[in-house]
C-alpha cells in the first residue's frame, strides 16, 4: 500500500466516523422524541403496550446502528443496503404521520386546535420527518463513503 493510498483511507474512514456520529444523535432525538410525545399523549404513565413499541424502536435503531461499521461492511454490502432500506422505510412511515396529522389539523380547522394538540399532531411528527430524513442522508453518504473507499482500494490492489 502507499502512503496516499493510506492517507485517504484514513480520510474516508473519519469522514464516515462522522457520519455515523449523527445518524446515532439523529436516532437518539427520535427516540427521545418518542418517548416524550408517549408521555404528552398519556401524561403521567406509560401504558406496558407503548413501552413495548419502545422496546420495539430501541432495538429497531441498534441494530441500525449495529450494522452500519466497517466490519458489517466488509463481510457484505447487503448489511449497508439493509440499513438504507430500513431508513427508507421508517421515513415514508414517518410521511404517513406527517400527512394524516396535518390533515388532522386541517379538518379541526388549526383555530380550534389547543396547544397540546397542535404539539403532537402537526409539529413533532413534522420534526421527526425531518430527523428521519436526516438519519436517510447521513446512512446514504455512509454508503456511499464506504463504496468509494472500497473502489479506491480494489482499484489500487489491481494496480
Amino acid at each position: 500500500m502507499t502512503k496516499q493510498f493510506s492517507s485517504i483511507q484514513e480520510q474516508g474512514r473519519k469522514q464516515r466516523s462522522r457520519y455515523k456520529l449523527f445518524y446515532i444523535l439523529t436516532k437518539a432525538m427520535l427516540l427521545a422524541g418518542l418517548l416524550a410525545i408517549s408521555f404528552l399523549l398519556t401524561p403521567g404513565s406509560i401504558k406496558p403496550k407503548g413501552l413495548i413499541s419502545l422496546l420495539v424502536f430501541a432495538v429497531f435503531f441498534a441494530l441500525q446502528v449495529v450494522l452500519l461499521s466497517e466490519g458489517f461492511g466488509q463481510k457484505s454490502l447487503r448489511f449497508i443496503g439493509a440499513v438504507v432500506i430500513m431508513d427508507v422505510l421508517y421515513v415514508i412511515h414517518l410521511l404517513s404521520h406527517l400527512i394524516f396529522g396535518w390533515v388532522n389539523a386541517v379538518f379541526l380547522r388549526f383555530s380550534n386546535i389547543q396547544g397540546e394538540l397542535l404539539l403532537t399532531q402537526v409539529v413533532l411528527p413534522t420534526l421527526f420527518f425531518l430527523l428521519g430524513l436526516l438519519g436517510l442522508a447521513l446512512s446514504w453518504l455512509w454508503r456511499r463513503s464506504f463504496l468509494k473507499s472500497r473502489a479506491y482500494r480494489d482499484a489500487e490492489e489491481a494496480a
